[in-house]
């Protein structure tokens, strides 16, 4: 059961830094330029599939690789995760940072 709750803990970081630092920011730079769907002519469902790709798909791709690399090795998953972690804390850093600074200039 502990083994599960951990998998469960590292799946959610990966997941939330991901969407917080990766996908999030794309968010913001892709709605200051909604013309651009409108000038190529996206469906409703090429943005969902967008926001799908980027919310979940490659974030589940990162876990599934880790997962893959816990097969092998505990130690190899553990450094996997650590990569990932510090490859996600920046931009989810500066994300928060950016958002709270909006948040602020607001009121």
């Amino acid at each position: 059961m502990k083994k599960n709750k951990g998998l469960l803990a590292e799946s959610l970081h990966i997941l939330v830094l991901f969407n917080l630092g990766v996908a999030q920011t794309l968010y913001e730079v892709l709605g200051k330029y909604g013309d651009l769907f409108a000038s190529h002519r996206s469906r409703p469902i090429d943005i969902i599939a967008l926001v799908f790709i980027f919310s979940a798909a490659l974030p589940g791709f990162l876990i599934f690789v880790e997962w893959g690399a816990g097969l092998f090795s505990e130690r190899l998953k553990k450094s996997l995760h650590s990569v990932w972690m510090a490859s996600l804390k920046r931009p989810a850093r500066i994300s928060v940072m950016l958002l709270r600074d909006a948040v602020s200039s607001s009121f």
